[in-house]
């Protein structure tokens, strides 16, 4: 026997990680009934599981077996299967990836400290785990023949079953019309079983948004409305109805957001107080404030918090009780403060509350 090259252990890597996305596509599609499983960390859980389980029972992957590789465990005190586990807990790819991710902020130093740490591991996992990835020797080349097809089987298999899990739970979990407008977007959402335990509870306690949020001003003097995904336009447009509803006007008046810097407070109160004589130039101009005052991605696409301020604008002018929009964020250009950014954020909402003397507010976080 003698050590997989550095191009069978590559090929070996992409084969497993093929298998391992198809592999989620069956497991998410069968836990749908009971619970949703996300790509992240479903993906991690799925590739761990796979690899342990596989090591264990065969001594290989799928992957491996396509260059006749296995793991070979040196002799010990500590059983193969112990090795095994720690091996692919601390070193293995998906395990990198998810020790980096771990933390609340992504801070440069920190995460390069990490990556460094568990590549090292990497490197010295044979030595550390006596643990190695061997090719076995055949005599004849008919004799390997029967063992690839039997993979390559196994492999095609599995891919067919995660696509056809994959457009069966897209299918199921997505509505129709949703379906023909956009087929290219649709993807695999919580099954009715799986959150019944939420819509029963809203059918319990069925309430109009406004007068629920609103009613939490009578026993609170701040309320929190947590952003769901940066790409749902449905939250903004809920947020709007809330903030522009004329009690909300009367006895609140001011909305924190997340999005967009505290220092560009005064450009957007500009902004509001311009006339633009039609909707083109409005566009035009609040594109600008947003370059100017509030990007830090080359590319952005989504559009709704742009059609928020947008709509907002339209409210707020030449209107003479607005609705105050308080952006609380950091500067994103200085990258210094990025790891105290929410610390960053609720100090800039307490300096304005003080200074202010605010009586009530909302805050649109995510």
């Amino acid at each position: 026997m003698r050590k997989a090259n550095f191009f069978q252990r590559l090929g070996a890597f992409l084969i497993d990680a093929f298998t391992v996305v198809f592999l989620f596509q069956i497991v998410a599609f069968l836990l749908s009934p009971f619970c949703f499983l996300p790509l992240f960390p479903g993906v991690w859980f799925v590739w761990i599981v796979y690899y342990i389980a596989s090591y264990c029972t065969f001594g290989r992957t799928l992957g491996e077996s396509f260059f006749n590789a296995q793991i070979v465990a040196n002799k010990g005190f500590v059983p193969a299967w112990i090795k095994i586990i720690l091996r692919e807990a601390f070193t293995s790819f998906p395990a990198l990836i998810a020790w980096t991710l771990c933390w609340n902020q992504f801070v440069a130093k920190r995460s390069i400290v990490i990556f460094v740490v568990l590549l090292l591991l990497i490197c010295l996992r044979r030595k550390m785990f006596g643990i190695s990835l061997v090719k076995r020797e055949q005599d004849t080349i008919a004799a390997k023949r029967p063992f690839y097809q039997t993979s390559a089987g196994i492999f095609l298999l599995i891919l067919l079953g995660g696509v056809l899990a994959r457009v069966v739970n897209t299918l199921c979990t997505n509505d129709k019309a949703f379906l023909v407008e956009s087929p290219l977007k649709a993807v695999p959402r919580p099954t009715v079983s799986s959150v019944s335990k939420y819509v029963d509870y809203l059918k319990n306690n069925r309430q109009d948004i406004n007068d629920y949020v609103l009613g939490l001003f009578e026993k609170y003097d701040y309320v929190v409305l947590c952003e769901r995904h940066h790409q749902d336009m449905t939250q903004y447009d809920m947020i709007y109805d809330l903030v522009t509803d004329s009690r909300f006007v009367d006895k609140v008046g001011v909305v924190f957001t997340e999005i967009g810097c505290a220092e560009s407070r005064d450009a957007y109160r500009t902004l509001v107080e311009t006339t633009f004589p039609n909707d083109t130039l409005l566009e035009k101009g609040l594109a600008s404030f947003l370059m100017e005052n509030q990007t830090v991605h080359l590319l952005w696409p989504n559009t709704n918090w742009f059609t928020f301020l947008k709509r907002m604008y339209y409210f707020n002018h030449d209107r003479e009780k607005k609705v105050e929009i308080m952006f609380a964020d950091r500067n994103w250009i200085d990258r210094t403060e990025l790891a105290q950014r929410d610390s960053v954020m609720a100090d800039n909402i307490i300096k304005t509350i003080e200074s202010d003397s605010l009586k009530k507010g909302g805050k649109c976080n995510d």
